[in-house]
């Protein structure tokens, strides 16, 4: 395998510069086998035939949402060297709650009021709950650990 040099192989990123890839959003990805080896399956008469490392995958990418909690997954596709879905990154915000009301309503002034007792309550809450450490899930971090586990779940395999 050749080894990567900046001035012969001329790589861009197609990743938008500044963009937050941790701020909510669906996202598409595709994530290629290693040397674009046909690990996962094969087309048998225009049907994906899943190998064993093809179940794999497919099993450890449903299990996504169990280490990312503000993580949905949508569509996806297994090829035989690479697998394409659709990631949901969304906002968790605990105690904030939004009521869409309109302003020359009666529910107006209820809403209101119901919401600073929910916000009261939720503050006293907050205040005798643990300070949480906020953490900003990225799609870097998603697919990184995506494809440790298939590795080492690969590797095992393959031993």
């Amino acid at each position: 395998m050749k080894k990567y040099n900046p001035d012969i192989h001329h790589r861009r990123s197609i990743r938008l510069k500044g963009y937050d890839y941790s701020q909510a959003g669906l996202y598409f990805v595709t994530i290629c086998c290693q040397n674009r080896a046909h690990l996962f399956g094969e087309i048998i008469e225009g049907k994906m035939a899943l190998k064993d490392a093809g179940k794999m995958v497919e099993k450890i990418w449903h299990e996504i949402p169990n280490d990312f909690k503000n993580i949905h997954l949508h569509e996806y596709i297994t090829m035989p060297n690479h697998i394409h879905g659709i990631i949901e990154i969304s906002i968790q915000n605990a105690g904030i709650i939004e009521i869409p009301v309109r302003a020359d309503s009666i529910s107006a002034l209820l809403s209101e009021q119901i919401i600073d007792k929910i916000h009261d309550k939720n503050r006293a809450e907050m205040d005798s709950a643990p300070t949480p450490t906020p953490t900003k899930t990225g799609l870097s971090r998603i697919i990184q650990s995506f494809k440790r586990y298939t590795t080492i779940e690969y590797i095992k395999m393959v031993k």
